[in-house]
Parts: structure tokens; sequence; C-alpha cells
């Protein structure tokens, strides 16, 4: 399969989302949290990458995914550097099972944590969740480096502001800059259950969790959980 780019959106200096058309006669299917395996040909030898779409079939008319330019990344830096709007590219079906799909008559708390890229498919989850489950309420902790490298920044304030009674994000800087008034440090043992009891008055053992991002983190992150 072919998808054409439609658009291409910088979210921070080195990440970059790229939107596709829906085909017309062969549409794009996938569930919140499914990746897409991308097919570039790069000096004539064609690559596989997967990337987690950022988009979801809820709400969002154009299938996306969300690069992050990594050091010496053969893909990520073709694909940054190269596609341009009206480019096609080569992808495999979406496939992955770290996905979830809402229910109206749901009621749930969710809380998804997340540091850098790893906001990727959570984005997707939490659109899916937003629009489909309008009793359940989503609590996002959301890990960068810096300031200026929160991917999707303007897209998560503007759910937050539109679902101002049902989500909640918190973001924590690790390397943050003097004058910033939010949260610093790192997503940890320690810390994951400050910010679930005391910043989100959260009851930890009957919330629901999905995690993505490093695995140091994630660790860290489940290992706490398990004494709830």
């Amino acid at each position: 399969m072919h998808l054409k780019i439609k658009e291409i959106t910088d979210e921070t200096i080195d990440t970059k989302t790229i939107h596709f058309w829906q085909p017309i006669h062969d549409a794009l299917h996938y569930l919140s949290g499914q990746f897409l395996t991308v097919i570039p040909e790069i000096e004539g030898k064609k690559v596989r990458r997967s990337y987690s779409l950022s988009s979801s079939s809820k709400t969002d008319m154009s299938p996306a995914i969300t690069v992050k330019r990594i050091e010496g990344g053969l893909v990520s830096n073709f694909l940054c550097d190269h596609l341009k709007v009206g480019d096609s590219l080569e992808v495999m079906e979406p496939m992955g099972s770290f996905n979830l799909e809402s229910d109206a008559a749901t009621s749930k708390n969710y809380v998804f944590v997340g540091a850098g890229s790893g906001i990727t498919p959570l984005l997707s989850m939490i659109k899916t969740i937003l629009h489909g489950e309008p009793l359940s309420k989503v609590h996002l902790i959301y890990g960068s480096r810096h300031e200026d490298q929160i991917i999707f920044k303007k897209v998560l304030d503007s759910l937050e502001v539109l679902h101002a009674n049902r989500l909640k994000v918190l973001h924590v800087i690790s390397q943050p800059a003097a004058n910033w008034p939010g949260l610093k440090g790192r997503i940890n043992q320690a810390s994951i259950v400050y910010y679930l009891k005391q910043e989100l008055g959260l009851d930890i053992a009957a919330a629901h969790y999905y995690l993505c991002g490093p695995q140091g983190m994630m660790t860290e992150v489940q290992s706490s959980l398990t004494m709830f």
C-alpha cells in the first residue's frame, strides 16, 4: 500500500507529524495505539521502520505518524529531511497489540504515563477515550527534557481546554529553564506516587494505566504501581 502525504506539521525542532490522505478505495483501518511500518527507499535500498500512529480513527480524518529525529537515525532523518507534501510512501497495514477501543457505557479513570516520543500512541488513545467514553476521565503524566521538547504541546493544551472537566495534563520537565512554573524532575518510582496522589488525587489501585516511553521509566512506574 502507498499513502500520499497531505501535510507535515513541525511539533518541535526535531519532531514532525506526517499526515496522509486516506486512500479512496482502500481506507487505512487501525486501532488507537497501533503502529504503521513505513518502507522508504534510501540510497537505492528499501528499509523498514515502525512509527506509532498519533491520530485517532475516531476523531481524525487523516491517519498520521509522528517521527522524532534520532542522531544517526537513517530512516527518521530521511523522513524529517526529505519528505514533502504530495510524496507517496509505501507502508504496511497497521499492527500492534498495545491498543484500546472506547466503550460509551464505561466510566473509568485512565492514567497515561509517557516520556519523549512515547506520547505518540498515548495521544491517539487519549483522543479516542475523550471522544468515545463521555463518562470516563483521562489523566496524562508526560515527561520531557526541556519545555521546547514537549511534543503535541498545542494539541494537549487545546484538548485540556475543550475537555476541562475530563482531561488533566501534568508536564514534568527534567532539565527546565529557571522560569519553568510547572513540575520539575523525572517520572520514577518515587515521583509517580506523588503525582497520582497529591497532584491528581486519584485512587491509585482503581485507575487504568497505559505506559509508553524509555524502558527504565516504565519499569520504575510499574514497580511502584504493584504496591497498590
